[in-house]
Formats: structure tokens, sequence, C-alpha cells
């Protein structure tokens, strides 16, 4: 386990309309600072709020008022300017507040075909920004698991995403996000036992690269496969991950806050 809080990231993907997104963000934000109001220790979990790009403006600025979370995007390009139509720079990003970015997710990776060496750009370029932290997403698919090749799948996504970062010391802050796709949107959830085995592999392969202590300090392994208010302290609480990607079940204010408590009263 890290010894930094543990992070829940509600990644709204490509749902929500502006005025949707910053009404559930207020109406988090102001269930985040009651729960934080009634025992020290809630304020130990970091919220972070994935909205759209549209929305990403919008809901900042309810986390900049009320303090309650930060902002996170769902992607991010590896060049500051040019002609790249349609992607967002990382300059763009910190203007507006983002602190956390999402780089290859499970869903672009599949309906973009988003390659490895785009990733380690991405990966790269937020890394030597100092004020974002890089959410790498790796994960197995349902036939790769079948087929006993889970492992290599996991160290090919992880070594190609991090090839760059492996070769220096640690500095800053890293997040990997397990992703087993066999388990998202299927009904066939992933078990935390299950899940257990797949973080010490990874945090083993971090820790080959940067040393133990450095990894303790500034790397965190959570978990995305479906999470829900009944399975995400399975996953955070029994010292198996350091928090939850989550989904469906952070579009609506009471579900997003269930997950938060639960994790906050988990400690």
């Amino acid at each position: 386990m890290s010894s930094l809080p543990p992070l829940l990231l509600a990644n709204w993907k490509m749902n929500l309309c502006v005025s949707e997104s910053r009404s559930l963000a207020r109406a988090i934000a102001k269930s985040v600072l009651n729960a934080r109001k009634n025992k020290s220790t809630r304020a130990n979990v970091q919220v972070v709020l994935v909205p759209s790009f549209t929305a990403l403006d919008a809901v900042a600025r309810v986390g900049s008022r009320s303090g309650a979370f930060s902002i996170g995007a769902q992607d991010c390009f590896w060049e500051e300017r040019g002609a790249y139509t349609g992607e967002e720079s990382v300059c763009s990003l910190r203007e507006i507040g983002v602190s956390f970015v999402l780089i290859g997710h499970s869903e672009r990776r599949q309906y973009v075909n988003e390659s490895n060496e785009a990733i380690r750009k991405k990966i790269e370029c937020v890394s030597n920004d100092s004020t974002m932290i890089p959410v790498l997403c790796i994960g197995e698919n349902h036939s790769q698991k079948v087929l006993g090749k889970r492992k290599s799948v996991l160290q090919q996504q992880l070594l190609s995403a991090l090839k760059g970062l492996f070769q220096r010391r640690l500095t800053r802050e890293i997040v990997i996000a397990y992703e087993p796709v066999w388990a998202i949107g299927t009904g066939v959830p992933a078990t935390a036992v299950d899940c257990a085995e797949v973080y010490r592999y990874i945090r083993g392969l971090m820790e080959n690269a940067w040393g133990a202590a450095a990894v303790g300090r500034l790397c965190r392994i959570i978990y995305g496969g479906s999470v829900s208010e009944s399975t995400v302290t399975d996953f955070v609480s029994k010292d198996i991950s350091d928090g939850a990607l989550i989904g469906g079940a952070s579009l609506t204010a009471s579900g997003f806050t269930r997950i938060v408590h639960g994790v906050m009263d988990s400690l």
C-alpha cells in the first residue's frame, strides 16, 4: 500500500452536459465537505472528478471554490501546441486547473486504437509537468485472461508506457489504474483476492525500476472495473489497493457519495 491517501476518481466519460456536470459537482462537494466535518480522518480520502472536456472549466470552478475535490481530464495530447485538430494540450488543461490526467484508458485503446507509443508520449508529457499527475490505465481482456496471458499483457503495457520514466529516478507521483477489461460492464466482477495478486505483481515491476521506498512514497495502484458502493471497500479498505477509478456509479450524487462515505468510514 502507498503512504498516500486513498484516491477516488469519478470518470464521467461522455456523459452529462455542462449544466448537469456542474450540478453533480456541487452536490458531491457538499456531501464531501459535510463528511469531513464529522471525522477528521475522512479528509485523508482524495476525491477527483473527471468530467468531459466541455465541462472541465465549470466543474473546476466548483472544485476551486469548495476545496472538496481535485479535477482530472480524460485524455491529453503530447504536444504543447500545433496542427492537431480535436486534441487538448497539457498547457490548456493546466490553465483550467487540472491535476490528474487519465492515459491509456481501455476505451481509448479499444475505440480509437490508441497505441502503446502514443500512451508513452502522453505519460512522459504529463510527467514533465510539475502540476499534473498521470493516471496510467492498464488491464487484460477476457481472452487474454483465459489464455493465462494476464501478467505478460500487464507487463508489456506497463513497461511500454513507462519506458522513459523507468530509465531515471522517480521524483514525481504517478497512479496506475488496473482495469480488468473483462469485468467492466459484464456483470462478472473481479474479486479483491484475485486483484491483490495483480497489484503485488505491478508493484514489484515498479519497485524493480525505482525501489520500494520511492514506489511507496510516490505511486498509487487503484482498481477500476465496475466499482459500486457494495464492492468498493473490498478493494480499498483491506490493504489491497490505493483507491478506485469509478465509472457509471459516479454519475449520480447519491451513488458516488455512498462510495466516498464507505471508503471514509473504512479508514
